[in-house]
Order: C-alpha cells, then structure tokens, then sequence
C-alpha cells in the first residue's frame, strides 16, 4: 500500500516478547510487553507524530501502580491528539493469576470537575475507548493498549494529587503513589 512502511512486524505473539520495566505496574504480577513500540524515524517539526500511526504494548494494570491521568487535548510535542483504546485480555491466559481481584476502571470524563466520574467493572473480551482530555485510571486490568496516533512518551498529565486536595477522600484516586512526584502532575 503507498505511503506505509513496513518498519515492523505484521504479527507479535505476546507471550514470546520479553516483559520490559516501566507502565502501571512494576511489582504486583508485573507485566509490560510493547507489540508495536514507538518510533522515532521521520519525527519532524512539520510532522511530530513521524511514522507513529497506531502503538500497542500489553500491560497488567495493578491498582497499586496505576494512576490516574488525561492525554491531553492538545498533544504534549504537537502532532495529533492521544486517542486510547483498552482490549481487556483474560490474564490466565499469560499466566497471570487474579487472586480475586476485581478489574474495573474509572472515568474522569469533565476534568474541570472531577467530582463526575464513573467506576466501569471490566471483563475479558470488553474493550474501552478512551478520548484524548477524558480523566481514567484502570485497576487490576491485562489490557492491550492501542494508542491512535502511537504513544507519545511525557503526553499525560497525572490528576491524583489535585482529586485528593479538591474532593479529600470523596472522589477515588490512588494514595499508594500519592508521594511520587512528576512534573506532570496537575496540582
């Protein structure tokens, strides 16, 4: 097909690639294999996004590690907005063991008021689209993660710490990484 080049691979089997550090998650269950990774070849300013079409990696999301964030709508670098799609996988099927957790993810979708959310319970086979400027945080999720254009590395502002000091305790963020400082969190 004209103007697509074949820089990677057609297929990936997930369970042959090598599990890299990084992402949601990097102590409970760790799981983090990228299909398609990002690629910097033909990054331009005339053309931020490159070759970046599309981007998959497979992560385990543990609540633990997962924060909540937005890509915003205006992408961090330029190029065209971060659009994300989540396929919920089944984890026994990598060898991943649940141990009774319960997967489900939240919503921010008005980020100016971040006491409108909604807890979406999340099972093998769902699969969530999540625009670029809408608030989310998955817990306890094996999701491939399809990134339109591809993943944007810095292109998501973390929103923890501002639900903890707007709506103290009333609105669900994630404590555990509430220390863990980045200049992209949204204070």
């Amino acid at each position: 097909m004209k103007g697509i080049s074949p820089y990677t691979s057609t297929l990936r089997r997930v369970r042959y690639l090598k599990d890299l550090t990084g992402g949601c998650n990097i102590a409970f269950d760790p799981f983090r294999r990228l299909a398609l990774t990002w690629y910097v070849r033909g990054i331009s300013q005339n053309n931020p996004d490159g070759l970046n079409r599309v981007n998959n990696h497979v992560v385990n999301m543990a609540e633990e590690f997962s924060r909540t964030h937005f890509h915003p709508l205006k992408a961090i670098g330029g190029g065209k907005a971060q659009y994300e799609l989540y396929l919920v996988l089944d984890p026994s099927k990598l060898g991943l063991k649940t141990y009774g957790r319960k997967s489900y993810a939240y919503f921010f979708p008005d980020l100016d008021d971040l006491s409108k959310y909604r807890k979406v319970d999340l099972r093998p086979g769902d699969v969530v689209y999540i625009p670029p400027g809408t608030g989310h945080r998955a817990a306890n999720v094996l999701a491939a993660v399809i990134t339109l254009p591809g993943f944007k590395p810095r292109n998501e502002w973390y929103i923890d710490k501002k639900i903890k000091r707007l709506y103290k305790g009333k609105v669900p963020y994630n404590e555990f990484l509430i220390s863990v400082t980045s200049r992209y969190d949204v204070t």
